[in-house]
């Protein structure tokens, strides 16, 4: 009987990089046996005729664009908390000077 879930194991395995026979050793480790692996196997190439394991080398520039712009909130939050620290520290050294300024007055 084929299991939804290990065929999804099985697309997820191969897009991480996992070779067919690491998949196979992995799989039999957790106790499944040789039959069913090449079972949902079978399955898999009816919906992905190539099993190519993908590697990020060969990920499509799509892809490689979304990779590459995923840290882009983290580095914006961090820019806007840089530039609040600096007016702060800024505000602060102001302060800081008009009141020594204040004090030395007679």
């Amino acid at each position: 009987m084929i299991s939804k879930e290990l065929v999804n194991y099985l697309k997820q395995a191969l897009a991480r990089g996992l070779g067919e026979e690491q998949i196979r050793k992995d799989l039999a480790t957790f106790g499944w046996s040789s039959q069913d692996i090449e079972e949902h196997f079978k399955e898999l190439r009816k919906e992905i005729p190539d099993l190519t394991p993908r590697r990020k080398d060969s990920m499509s520039n799509l892809e490689k664009t979304v990779q590459k712009f995923q840290g882009l909130p983290e580095i914006v939050k961090s820019r806007k908390q840089s530039k609040f620290l600096l007016i702060l520290i800024t505000i602060a050294i102001i302060i800081i000077v008009v009141g020594i300024f204040l004090s030395l007055k007679p």
